[in-house]
């Protein structure tokens, strides 16, 4: 509207058109005052969302950095579960090979205990070998010589020889008259 022919009220002369400058005026100044209303609370919406927006930009770079980090702490994460796989999986190699070494020694002990047993008791071989050591009877391993035998009455060795001809109990009685 034109202000300035609200200002100018002498131009209208009659009551009726004064009532109704009256009534302009005062719709005017209502919606005047209510568009100020408006475009204040406008701003002072435009304020608080610009306020909002800024915290928003805040929090998105926050959330940023902090996605940043975890995806770090992420990677940090993957490699150290990967160098703790391949010490799981070198650990548990180095496991079975010691388990492995531990069933070959304990066979390994086990095989020698029982070895150690059977010579703290002499078998009839070397219970039969050891008599005769006695009587200084030396049984060889050769194709040509049964034993030596040493007489120490008559202070003189006595070789047996291996002959086709000779019996069991020729070389027995070799045996007994050299004793």
């Amino acid at each position: 509207m034109n202000t300035s022919l609200l200002k100018n009220g002498e131009l209208f002369t009659s009551q009726y058109e004064r009532e109704l400058l009256n009534k302009i005026e005062k719709i005017t100044r209502s919606e005047e005052s209510s568009h100020i209303s408006n475009i204040k609370t406008m701003k002072n919406s435009l304020i608080d969302l610009k306020r909002s927006n800024s915290f928003i930009e805040t929090e998105i770079e926050n959330l940023k950095l902090q996605k940043m980090k975890e995806e770090n702490s992420y990677m940090k994460l993957n490699q150290e579960i990967s160098s703790l796989s391949k010490e799981l999986f070198m650990s548990e190699e180095k496991n079975e090979n010691l388990e492995l070494e531990l069933i070959e020694l304990t066979n390994e002990i086990k095989n020698k205990t029982a070895y150690y047993k059977s010579i703290q008791y002499p078998t009839s071989n070397s219970l039969f070998i050891e008599i005769f050591r006695k009587f200084h009877i030396e049984w060889k391993n050769d194709k040509n010589i049964i034993c030596t035998i040493k007489n120490k009455k008559l202070n003189d060795v006595f070789t047996i020889f291996h002959d086709d001809n000779k019996t069991e109990k020729e070389i027995n009685d070799l045996l007994w008259k050299h004793l």
